[in-house]
């Protein structure tokens, strides 16, 4: 008796689908295929208590975090020793991602084979800040919320020619409520140490989905930057836009023509309250 196939979705997004089917092939390897002490079991993240319990000319049984998540009706076969050997989970939430293990048991031996499945809740907000210098120093933050399972935060400053280098020495802080992770990421940094005029990019991953989202802003040596997107459950990777090169290598003071649209955003708040403060913008340009 063995296993010959376990198929478990590795990603699943929360709330796409009604169901999803987690089975477990097994050949018997008997004569007419009998299995005299056939026991099909399922368990979750390794705990000893099996979640899942089938015997075949009995019912189905679901336990602990599947207790009622589980369509107990649900044949995969037509085959007497195989019909309920697959699980089907009712509308899968995060809370039920981990690792699946399916372990076949007869008097002649035993098998099993385990793989991971993450139901995975895209990022509902993120926001992205620098504060105004104080003493030179200025304090980049980085929050996002609603997501699951639990992210990798990094920041990532973006100079000219495509040249990026990450933010190191992070203080991040995250916490898990009813299921959904919110994250903090702040850094002070000497802003004489990064260039006058970049990208800051606040990139957030969660592990095994594939799913990652940046969210940028401009900076400007001397003045505060801010962003904040919703994301509304948007499930696709997000990139953020390279910097061109420099339009004019000659004139060190000159911005990036990529620059152009976000740190016009930028100058109009900070200059937009004073004649002066426009007639720099007017200026830069």
């Amino acid at each position: 008796m063995r296993i010959t196939g376990l198929s478990v979705p590795s990603v699943v997004l929360n709330g796409s689908l009604p169901s999803v089917v987690l089975d477990c092939n097994y050949q018997l390897d008997t004569p007419n295929n009998s299995a005299a002490g056939l026991v099909v079991k399922w368990y979750h993240n390794r705990s000893p208590q099996p979640v899942y319990q089938w015997i075949p000319g009995y019912a189905p049984q679901a336990f602990g975090p599947l207790r009622g998540r589980v369509n107990l009706g649900h044949v995969v076969s037509d085959d007497p020793l195989m019909r309920h050997r697959a699980v089907q989970l009712v509308q899968p939430r995060p809370e039920l991602s981990g690792e699946y293990t399916c372990k076949v048991t007869t008097w002649r031996g035993v098998d099993v084979a385990t793989k991971r499945m993450t139901v995975y809740a895209p990022v509902k907000s993120m926001s992205l800040s620098s504060s105004e210098p104080v003493g030179h120093k200025i304090t980049l933050t980085c929050k996002a919320e609603g997501m699951f399972p639990e992210p990798e935060v990094n920041l990532v400053i973006q100079g000219s020619h495509l040249k990026r280098e990450r933010v190191r020495g992070l203080q991040v802080t995250k916490a898990l409520v009813e299921g959904a992770y919110s994250v903090r990421a702040t850094k002070v940094l000497d802003d004489r140490e990064i260039p006058a005029q970049c990208l800051i990019h606040c990139e957030l991953t969660l592990p095994h989905t594939g799913y990652s989202v940046t969210e940028k802003i401009p900076h400007i040596r001397g003045a505060a930057s801010h962003s904040t997107t919703p994301i509304f459950g948007r499930k696709q990777k997000f990139t953020g836009r390279s910097l061109r090169r420099l339009a004019d290598r000659s004139a060190g003071s000159r911005l990036s023509t990529s620059l152009y649209p976000v740190l016009l955003c930028g100058l109009l708040l900070r200059f937009s309250a004073t004649i002066h403060g426009l007639a720099a913008w007017v200026h830069l340009m």
